[in-house]
């Protein structure tokens, strides 16, 4: 996984790449994630030029915005996916539990 982040007009921005999976992700970069969330009120997680993704990162955004909405922080997510694994999301209903 290749994560950026970035502090942009008071919103920090997480940007994740490549492949988003628990096999290619390092727990740095979850705790990086985490702490980011933590420290700002207003948040934007990009998805961009994704290859695979699997349950353990979806987890990982639907507890992030659990975590925002118990915390009263706003989050945006601009999810770009290829179109098998947006079908898939959609077909699963994690989309849903996302976006919405």
């Amino acid at each position: 996984m290749k994560l950026t982040e970035k502090i942009s007009d008071n919103t920090a921005i997480i940007t994740l790449e490549e492949d988003l999976s628990i096999n290619n992700t390092e727990n740095n970069q979850i705790e990086t994630i985490k702490k980011t969330v933590n420290e700002n009120n207003n948040i934007r997680i990009v998805l961009k030029n994704v290859e695979d993704i699997d349950l353990t990162v979806i987890q990982l955004l639907y507890s992030i915005k659990k975590t925002c909405e118990k915390e009263d922080k706003k989050l945006e997510f601009d999810i770009k996916l290829p179109q098998k694994l947006d079908t898939l999301l959609k077909n699963t209903g994690f989309d849903k539990q996302i976006i919405n």
